[in-house]
């Protein structure tokens, strides 16, 4: 048996992978290293463009952080996904414009938006449970995409609902009238 340890880059395989990953926790040399093995892609979840919102959430996340990682990561040439999420505690009709224009302005190569689904067992869950608001128990309606599962005091499933949608609206206009990105492995 060989003790020596056998990574991709000491193979010299030119394999593209991908990762999932939180921009605040990522640092330039790491990304740097990841990328020299073969790094093609990330998936960061931002959720929110509005600090307050994530510190609801208690994603206890650095957004100053994360959006200069997200920058770092498309200057290195690594291909970004950015995931957000509509509904969470706070969340305004304000917020949710300020979300998609960071979206936007951030200008990765593709990005996701979902509605929040407060899962069973979470905070988030009981504290809309205890308020009345959550609207269905049919855990197969708890999927983001197409329905929200609950209101709140300061949205209604309807707005969160259309705020995907106008979310997904805005973005597949940005798309097509940005530079296309062909950079296939």
């Amino acid at each position: 048996q060989n003790s020596r340890k056998t990574t991709l880059k000491t193979r010299r395989l030119r394999i593209p992978w991908a990762i999932m990953a939180r921009a605040d926790l990522m640092d330039e040399n790491l990304l740097a290293a990841l990328k020299k093995a073969g790094l093609y892609a990330v998936k960061y979840g931002i959720e929110s463009s509005d600090q307050v919102i994530l510190n609801n959430a208690k994603k206890s996340m650095d957004l100053k952080k994360t959006e200069h990682m997200v920058k770092l990561t498309m200057a290195m040439g690594i291909k970004t996904h950015l995931t957000f999420t509509f509904g969470l505690p706070g969340e305004t009709r304000a917020t949710i414009e300020k979300t998609i224009n960071y979206a936007l302005k951030l200008n990765p190569t593709s990005a996701q938006f979902s509605i929040t689904t407060p899962y069973p067992g979470t905070e988030y869950f009981m504290d809309l449970e205890k308020k009345g608001h959550i609207l269905t128990k049919d855990w197969s309606e708890y999927d983001g995409n197409y329905k929200s599962v609950f209101y709140s005091n300061l949205l209604t499933a309807e707005e969160l609902v259309y705020a995907k949608e106008r979310a997904c609206t805005a973005w597949e206009h940005h798309c097509r009238y940005r530079e296309p990105d062909y950079d296939f492995p």
